[in-house]
């Protein structure tokens, strides 16, 4: 069970009254919360500060009052609440075994979980994986079957790829998995955004999400062990983790062939998924292989799940591997419904 928030009990609580509020206020922004504190400055929030968190769907309403946890920002409260979207009074029960329901005080704190939560049972590498891309800018409906959802903003650093994916966390279908990273200058990767993803991993920033996906495509050489170091800083806190790079290998990065062999060996890594496009328009497979041989897929300990534009692309993706000694896993869909 993962703990998206710590909520302290005030007088007239209720775990009915505390699961209403968060369910009412599930996908508030942090504009609309910032407005119901006017008082309050963001860069200044204090432990032990009560907030009015208004509901996602009228301002007006003031739907909760939550304690402010060290840690916290504006931008953090209003994901770890998205994430708490549907939660029922038997969760809420469930994860706070030694508070009695009826006799709930003022100041006594309660774990408040990600309702439904499985976060350490990630994705089976046996598993046929079916995943798509959710953008965070311009979200599509997803894929029939689909059992895993990526929100994608093109961001490396976590404060921005968090404050961007609470637009489509909600919808997200299957596992839910956060990108950090992208195809930009926004995306790339250094010593500092790796370590900056780490820290955020370790201080249980994606508490709310099963799974990290990784984009790395441009970047600084040089950070085969930062990398090493954050996938095993995800799986600690047993969340999956998922590599993606533009074809073969990252286009931008100099020393990508050795980078991707320390990819393969690594047993962190639970899926690799190889964008099958540049575009992202394409109308088939783009099999072009920069520096690396689709060959050495076959060495990788991870499950291979290609990213292609659309699922019914997924047939040659399977014929095109096959061809190459890799038995592929599933797939990710770039292209939104």
């Amino acid at each position: 069970m993962s703990i998206a928030l710590i909520y302290t009990v005030l007088p007239g609580d209720s775990y009915f009254s505390i699961t209403q509020g968060i369910d009412l206020s599930a996908g508030v922004s942090v504009q609309t919360i910032e407005a119901a504190n006017p008082s309050i400055a963001a860069s200044r929030l204090m432990p032990g500060q009560v907030l009015n968190i208004p509901s996602a769907h009228n301002a007006s309403e003031i739907v909760l009052h939550y304690t402010v946890q060290p840690g916290d920002s504006y931008a953090l409260i209003a994901q770890q609440l998205a994430l708490c979207a549907n939660l029922t009074v038997a969760e809420l029960e469930a994860a706070n075994p030694g508070s009695a329901p009826t006799a709930l005080q003022p100041g006594q704190t309660l774990q408040v979980p990600r309702p439904q939560d499985t976060p350490t049972d990630p994705v089976s590498p046996d598993a046929s994986v079916l995943g798509y891309w959710c953008w965070s800018w311009d979200a599509g409906s997803a894929p029939a079957g689909a059992n895993l959802g990526i929100a994608f903003s093109g961001w490396v650093s976590p404060d921005e790829a968090l404050s961007n994916s609470l637009a489509v966390v909600n919808q997200l279908q299957g596992k839910k998995f956060i990108c950090l990273g992208g195809g930009n200058s926004s995306g790339a990767w250094s010593n500092d955004a790796v370590n900056a993803v780490t820290q955020a991993i370790e201080a249980n920033r994606f508490a709310g999400y099963h799974g990290i996906a990784y984009d790395i495509e441009e970047g600084s050489a040089g950070l085969e062990a930062q990398f090493a170091a954050s996938f095993a800083a995800a799986k600690a806190k047993g969340m999956t983790v998922l590599v993606t790079v533009s074809h073969s290998c990252p286009y931008g990065i100099t020393d990508a062939v050795s980078l991707m062999n320390s990819f393969f060996a690594n047993r962190d890594i639970d899926l690799l998924s190889p964008q099958l496009y540049t575009t992202g328009q394409e109308t088939s497979n783009d099999y072009t292989a920069l520096n690396v041989p689709w060959s050495a897929y076959a060495q990788a300990q991870a499950a291979i799940v290609p990213s292609i534009v659309r699922a019914n692309l997924y047939p040659s993706a399977q014929s095109y591997f096959a061809d190459q000694g890799v038995t592929l896993g599933g797939f990710v869909q770039w292209a939104q419904n």
